[in-house]
């Protein structure tokens, strides 16, 4: 009887867990846009807080989501993103 209740509360811990990680990745992204320029639209990742916006693809001609570079990135940032690109 214990093994069996032991299951049970794990198998719910389980559900409990998998459900709050669906609501928290729920709004994780927004879209937001300058009221007058319909231009000017951007991606938020809330969670990272990383940047894109919208630009057209010079190949293809389709738009596409281009990250956007940080105003003030840290010193860690700037060394190591050209390690990143290698």
């Amino acid at each position: 009887m214990n093994k069996f209740l032991l299951s049970c509360i794990i198998f719910l811990l389980v559900v409990l867990c998998v459900i709050e990680l669906y609501i928290s990745n729920n709004n994780r992204y927004q879209i937001y846009m300058h009221s007058t320029y319909r231009a000017d639209q951007y991606l938020l990742d809330t969670r990272t807080g990383k940047v894109w916006h919208v630009v057209e693809d010079p190949h293809n001609k389709l738009l596409i989501w281009e990250p956007m570079l940080k105003s003030n990135p840290t010193l860690e940032e700037l060394i190591r993103e050209p390690e990143q690109n290698k």
